[in-house]
């Protein structure tokens, strides 16, 4: 094929650059089109990534429709972080990412026994803490969590059905004071299976999980199945609900439902949406100074230890 011949010079002095041909502008394309792909999947395995909530494990802080986005830079990244991290061995141990989970994070990580799901939960126990269930009552070291009851009789959609339960607000010890968070209680505390278990002492680089929705959640209570989680299947920390709908009444096997999906999106739980717990700083000693010792009654030096909700 005769290419055509570009004069000698333009108008201006310079050179004319020959006309692009069909197979140079495809090429173009393509290569643009790999560089976007290969700059989002850098984004994706290093940076932010989007999920999903598939079940009401995480209830009532997270609805069962909700897309939160997951920051993946806090802990660093491990095999898992990157695509098929649970088939190829790409390196072991963690990169980067010198922080690592308090008391009352919610994390998502991949399952230990099934590296192909990511689970989302709330971290409750670090290393070397001792933790037990006693009567649907988390005990950390020795001490139950505070729970104060905040709404009763509240209705969930679970992801398969509505159910109905108690939200009660929780406080966790952590690192410089105390965290805040609610949980949802749909039976009778002491009642399910996982409401009593032993004592356990949380091994080095692991940590203990539980749902939001304990009796609707599978988690570190499970000792036979999930257990304690290892720091390398850490993925990172979610930041915000950016998209959240409604599930309810509609099924991928009925394409006709598919049509509500417009109007079921959540606007109010859009955008910013609280998913990590309130921090509440211990006060210090000139904020609420020790009262005098007194010595005639020794009564009032013991510790009054929370009373457990009322079931």
């Amino acid at each position: 094929m005769n290419r055509p011949k570009p004069s000698e010079h333009s108008k201006h002095g310079d050179f004319k650059a020959f006309p692009e041909t069909d197979r140079q502008k495809i090429l173009r394309e393509w290569r643009q089109f790999a560089l976007f792909c290969l700059i989002a999947l850098i984004v994706r395995c290093l940076l932010i990534t989007p999920c999903r909530v598939p079940s009401g494990s995480m209830l009532p802080t997270l609805q069962v429709g909700d897309f939160p986005i997951l920051w993946k830079t806090t802990y660093g990244w491990s095999r898992y972080s990157f695509l098929g991290g649970g088939y190829i061995n790409y390196f072991s141990g963690k990169i980067g990412g010198k922080n690592m989970p308090k008391r009352g994070d919610v994390v998502v990580f991949t399952c230990p026994y099934d590296t192909t799901q990511d689970f989302i939960k709330r971290v409750v126990g670090l290393p070397g803490d001792r933790v037990q269930m006693i009567k649907g009552i988390f005990h950390l070291n020795g001490k139950p969590l505070q729970l104060k009851l905040k709404e009763s009789d509240v209705t969930q959609y679970d992801g398969k059905h509505t159910v109905r339960g108690d939200i009660y607000s929780a406080t966790l010890p952590t690192e410089g004071g105390t965290v805040q968070y609610d949980i949802f209680k749909q039976h009778e505390f002491g009642q399910p299976d996982l409401d009593n278990g032993p004592e356990y002492q949380i091994p080095p680089d692991h940590f203990f999980v539980i749902g939001d929705n304990p009796d609707g959640s599978g988690d570190s209570r499970e000792m036979w199945r999930l257990g304690f989680i290892h720091k390398d299947y850490l993925l990172g920390r979610p930041l915000f609900t950016y998209l959240s709908i409604n599930h309810e009444d509609i099924y991928w096997s009925k394409p006709w439902t598919w049509l509500l999906l417009p109007f079921k999106i959540r606007l109010s739980r859009c955008g910013y949406q609280r998913i990590q717990p309130v921090f509440t700083p211990a006060p210090t000693e000139s904020e609420n100074p020790a009262p005098a010792p007194d010595a005639s009654d020794q009564s009032n030096h013991a510790l009054k230890q929370p009373s457990e909700p009322k079931t």
